[in-house]
């Protein structure tokens, strides 16, 4: 394994484990809130907010497990791509999540960030024919 799949594989990893963690950071925060219901006149109104930001956080992470397997993929436009995603649903993670318990978020940008630091091998140059002067 050169340096440069090291680099792919540590995005991809990085970038896997951050959305996994802002999945659970959701469930664990909505399981919380619900738990926590104090006020019965604005339990639908309650109930339906916690529903709604758990859907976005869900989204959210399964989101950024999609963008740590465009990562996988090797192929430059979608590293780029899966990058992107990862950094910027990384920093929404942050304001909606938690960011994932914050390592999550954490995790998410340095993934992001190797995925766009990472370059393709470049074909080697086959060093010209000798010519056969006679």
């Amino acid at each position: 394994m050169s340096a440069v799949d090291g680099m792919l594989t540590a995005a991809f990893a990085l970038s896997l484990i951050a959305g996994i963690l802002v999945i659970i950071a959701s469930a664990v925060v909505t399981a919380g809130a619900l738990a926590a219901r104090e006020v019965p006149f604005t339990f639908n109104t309650y109930l339906e907010l916690v529903v709604a930001l758990f859907m976005l956080n869900l989204v959210l992470g399964v989101l950024i497990i999609l963008g740590a397997t465009l990562i996988r993929s090797g192929e430059e436009d979608k590293v780029r791509k899966g990058s992107a995603i990862v950094l910027a649903l990384s920093v929404v993670s942050l304001f909606t999540a938690g960011g994932g318990f914050i390592v999550g978020f954490l995790l998410g940008i340095a993934g992001g960030a190797l995925g766009l630091a990472w370059r393709p091998p470049q074909a080697r140059a086959q060093p010209p024919p000798a010519s056969t002067a006679t």
